[in-house]
């Protein structure tokens, strides 16, 4: 019996997880105001997907961009289309600007 592959990250998990092993990850995330016309989108991945994704966000918002080569290195092909889906799509105009994760805390970025 073939299982389902509940997360893009990878070809299988060994051993296989469940939806409940899974986290909604929104691309831009929630606290990220969208831009004009932007779409927030919802993919379910494994935590450490997730985690992965957020920490290159991160790289995002120091770079103010798209990070240079070296900086996305050894990052996954889902989680760099997702990130960059994130940051094409949130509004970087506004005054709540997109935010930056220190320690697994939510952080504003200082102005």
């Amino acid at each position: 019996m073939t299982v389902p592959q509940l997360c893009p990250c990878a070809r299988r998990h060994t051993p296989p997880i469940t939806k409940a092993e899974t986290d909604k990850h929104h691309s831009p995330p929630s606290s990220y105001p969208l831009a004009p016309g932007a779409v927030r989108r919802v993919d379910r991945v494994c935590v450490a997907t997730h985690r992965r994704i957020h920490r290159l966000l991160n790289l995002y918002v120091r770079a103010g961009g798209t990070p240079d080569k070296a900086g996305l290195k050894g990052f996954r092909p889902i989680e760099l289309e997702l990130a960059a889906y994130s940051w094409a799509n949130a509004d970087h105009t506004g005054e709540r600007l997109p935010y930056t994760l220190t320690d697994g805390v939510a952080e504003s970025l200082p102005e």
